[in-house]
């Protein structure tokens, strides 16, 4: 398993964690799991739940990506006025698009 920080949105100001299964060992045609970080915890999750689901995914062939919504973890606060209910669609968007883009999953 492969674990890597990345920086994604249209600032780049979103913050996650990429898991990934060793060269290899990847799931043909499985579609990636994104956790998203829920209420004031960070994309750790209570007791660390999403480190080790995301991990545990990995080893099972998908790609996971656990990140922070805007202003919570290490993600930067948004500088627009949107509404969180807005907001946190638009960035789980931006997740989605990221593993499009650098893996070719949905």
């Amino acid at each position: 398993m492969i674990e890597r920080t990345v920086q994604f949105g249209s600032d780049a100001t979103l913050v996650g964690i990429v898991c990934e299964p060793d060269a290899g060992h990847e799931r043909a045609g499985a579609p990636a799991v994104v956790l998203i970080n829920s209420g004031i915890l960070h994309k750790v999750g209570s007791c660390r739940l999403y480190v080790r689901l995301a991990r545990a995914l990995a080893d099972a062939g998908f790609v996971c990506l656990r990140f922070d919504l805007s202003g919570l973890g290490d993600s930067a606060v948004r500088r627009d006025a949107r509404a969180f209910e807005e907001s946190s669609v638009l960035e789980t968007r931006d997740a989605m698009d990221y593993l499009q883009r650098i893996r070719g999953v949905g």
